[in-house]
């Protein structure tokens, strides 16, 4: 029966970033542009392509160098080849780095530490796929994915440089190349990962002499020749220093030293990592904490991917601006370091227990769901696809506790992985519900029809979280009433106006709810529009 099943598991295997790309398709065809960041880069984009501009990016007019061109050229590329924002296209440059990632992982496992159950190739490859951090990140529009992929590949570089494999000038050149890419994608973690881990797996080797073997000229000046490149087009476009003092010490000594944005403690991701590796959080950094104490490390492989994992976490850790996707460049090492060192650890009620509670709390998921959609205020999540979802997500909890209770760890952990899978495919037929809370289009395109069908000129917002990039639906800017000022004062001075707002900040404001009493409005999700 095993021999049988062999052939199958390849061929799953084979196929698993197809498989991954149809369990997600409903989810990014479906979903809105989220709030936060995704309608800022679309705004941007749009900002940039009306303007010429290819280097220096502004936000309704600010100036935005948080982030590198990159990402930013691959959205301006989907809003010129389709005159609108796809979020099915967009998505594809989080996924597929991802599904890339995925597989220079996996043949860098199946090189360096050949496994007696070749099953573990799929199932280290599945768990990376659907791990907390990594599973949001597949059909979010960010760059982090792509960095990461970039960061691997350079690490990955410097790993074959080390081991002697290939040609080491050519492999030199790749290295400052993939380096310089990290860079471009998101900025100065793209560096530092290719610069201290390395440095540090040098010092554990004791052959820190050979660094700038590695990191010698020709990687050296590809960096700095594509980073002056990079630069020299941004004082040309901006002709002057602004924009260029913001993107070389604003944006990286002042998020390091004293973060502007997202500032926390050191002792911050000693807390997010545990959501960020569920549901497979306690298998990972216990059997990688383990290995390290009773010196399971044994190859080159695994110190490396050791030393990648705790030398970007310190570092990040000593960063002032902290989130919790900072993490995930190190995700993979995470999960197929951990894929590497278990087949040295027997069977035993630990690991048992590190899947088993996962699966307990997969059991829950239906159960879970009806209650808050019976007894909280997210009754929108009621839909009927979410409630098949959540019934597989429970199905799939017992079938891993049989499996593990038949001491069949890798058959427990495929059951969890495939089953996020299917379940993100089921669920995300009903994205389309919960598209009013997501984002803003279902909102500005319902105000667009109310403006041109009562004959209005402006709109307004007051309390709206970053309505200033709804210009990427309205087709205008939007006029943004002070939140900090008396709603009713300035709202009484309107006419002929479509008014945006929170429905729950009417309801905190009680002179605002008596005033728009008797006032049209229709409700979109969480939001009214009012006509003045």
């Amino acid at each position: 029966m095993q021999q049988s099943s062999r052939p199958l598991m390849r061929s799953i295997e084979k196929y698993l970033p197809l498989l991954a790309l149809i369990a997600f398709l409903p989810i990014m065809i479906l979903r809105d542009f989220s709030v936060s960041n995704e309608l800022r880069y679309l705004s941007i984009a749009d900002e940039a392509l009306l303007n010429g501009d290819w280097f220096t990016f502004t936000n309704n007019g600010v100036v935005y160098a948080d982030k590198p061109p990159l990402y930013l050229w691959i959205v301006m590329l989907g809003k010129a080849l389709f005159g609108q924002h796809c979020m099915w296209f967009i998505s594809l440059f989080s996924l597929i780095p991802a599904l890339i990632t995925m597989r220079v992982m996996r043949n860098w496992l199946v090189k360096e530490c050949p496994l007696p159950d070749k099953g573990w190739i799929l199932t280290s490859q599945l768990m990376l796929i659907t791990c907390g951090l990594f599973l949001g990140l597949n059909v979010f529009a960010r760059m982090d994915t792509l960095m990461t992929l970039f960061i691997v590949l350079a690490l990955h570089t410097f790993f074959k440089m080390f081991r002697g494999e290939g040609n080491f000038k050519t492999q030199s050149f790749l290295f400052g190349l993939y380096t310089f890419l990290a860079i471009f994608t998101k900025g100065p973690v793209g560096i530092l990962m290719p610069l201290l881990c390395p440095l540090v797996f040098l010092l554990y080797k004791r052959e820190a002499r050979s660094f700038f073997h590695y990191w010698n000229w020709r990687m050296f000046l590809t960096v700095v020749v594509l980073c002056g490149a990079w630069f020299l087009c941004v004082y040309l476009e901006d002709r002057n220093t602004d924009y260029l003092q913001n993107l070389l010490f604003h944006q990286t000594a002042g998020r390091a030293v004293d973060a502007f944005h997202h500032k926390k403690p050191f002792y911050f991701y000693l807390i997010q990592i545990w959501p960020n590796l569920a549901p497979y959080s306690l298998l990972l950094v216990g059997i990688i904490a383990v290995g390290m104490f009773k010196h399971r490390l044994t190859s080159d492989t695994e110190h490396f991917w050791n030393a990648t994992i705790w030398t970007t976490f310190v570092m990040l850790s000593l960063v002032s601006g902290k989130l919790g996707v900072y993490l995930a460049p190190i995700v993979p090492f995470f999960v197929f370091l951990t894929a590497a060192l278990i087949r040295k650890f027997p069977w035993n009620g630990w690991l048992a227990a590190s899947v088993a509670f996962p699966a307990g709390v997969m059991v829950l998921a239906l159960p879970a769901l009806v209650g808050i959609v019976l007894f909280s205020d997210l009754s929108y999540l009621g839909q009927p696809f979410f409630y098949i979802a959540a019934g597989i997500f429970s199905i799939a909890g017992v079938l891993a506790i049989i499996s593990i209770k038949q001491r069949n760890l890798r058959k427990a952990l495929n059951t969890i992985g495939f089953s996020i899978l299917i379940g993100a495919f089921a669920g995300g037929f009903s994205i389309p519900a919960l598209n009013p809370w997501i984002g803003y289009r279902d909102l500005c395109e319902k105000a667009v029809e109310l403006k041109e069908e009562k004959g209005l000129e402006h709109f307004y917002s007051i309390y709206l979280r970053r309505s200033e990039n709804t210009d990427v639906f309205l087709g205008e800017d939007i006029r943004q009433l002070d939140n900090q000022k008396d709603a009713v004062n300035q709202i009484e001075n309107l006419h002929n106006t479509v008014l945006l707002l929170p429905e729950r900040q009417i309801e905190k404001r009680q002179s605002l709810k008596t005033y728009l009493q008797g006032k049209e409005y229709h409700a979109v999700g969480p939001y009214r529009i009012v006509l003045l």
